[in-house]
């Protein structure tokens, strides 16, 4: 079990990699870390319900290739798809290809949705 003073979702992240079975704020009632503790050792996990949609959004995110998570990052920086195109050394079609398959798996209809979804999903920052 951790307790910390502030959990993003980076932090919980590589909590969830070490294992941790319980994660609360530092300022958690004591009724509380008492009764997560009880939880653990009867072989529980804890999680607040943001970090529980964290870690739903993270094991429910698409499955962008390098390529296109590249295509993403440049779309969100402004670039046209011809400016994409030429930055990674392909053809506008590619780059626009690239973005169509971007918005089908991201579930949206239009680049600015691609960026705001990509953005809410942690894919970009």
């Amino acid at each position: 079990m951790t307790l910390a003073r502030d959990i993003r979702p980076v932090i919980f992240r590589q909590l969830v990699e070490l294992k941790v079975h319980a994660c609360l704020e530092r300022d958690s009632p004591a009724e509380r870390i008492l009764a997560v503790i009880w939880a653990v050792a009867h072989g529980l996990v804890v999680m607040e319900w943001e970090q529980l949609a964290w870690l739903e959004a993270k094991i429910n995110q698409p499955n962008l290739t390098e390529r296109e998570l590249e295509v993403l990052v440049l779309a969100a920086e402004g670039l046209t798809d011809r400016q994409i195109a030429y930055r990674l050394g392909c053809s506008p079609k590619t780059a626009s290809k690239h973005l169509e398959k971007i918005r089908a798996k991201l579930g949206v209809d239009s680049r600015h949705r691609a960026i705001a979804e990509a953005r809410r999903l942690g894919i970009l920052a």
